[in-house]
C-alpha cells in the first residue's frame, strides 16, 4: 500500500470487508497474509469465517 495511505485505516477497512463478504457467502478463510492474521488476532469476532488451524505457517 502506498505510504500516503499508511495509518488511515484503509487496510483495516479492506480486511473487514473481506471477512464480511466471506461471512455473507458462507465461506472460510485460510490466513496466509501477515496483516490479515494480525487483524484477526485483534478481531476474534470473525472466528466463524477463519478456518480452524489456519496459522499462515507452512509445515
Amino acid at each position: 500500500m502506498p505510504e500516503q495511505f499508511s495509518g488511515r485505516g484503509v487496510a483495516s477497512q479492506l480486511a473487514r470487508g473481506v471477512f464480511e463478504a466471506l461471512r455473507a457467502a458462507g465461506r472460510k478463510a485460510i490466513l496466509v497474509c501477515p496483516f490479515m492474521t494480525a487483524f484477526y488476532a485483534r478481531h476474534p469476532e470473525y472466528s466463524d469465517v477463519v478456518d480452524d488451524g489456519s496459522t499462515g505457517e507452512k509445515t
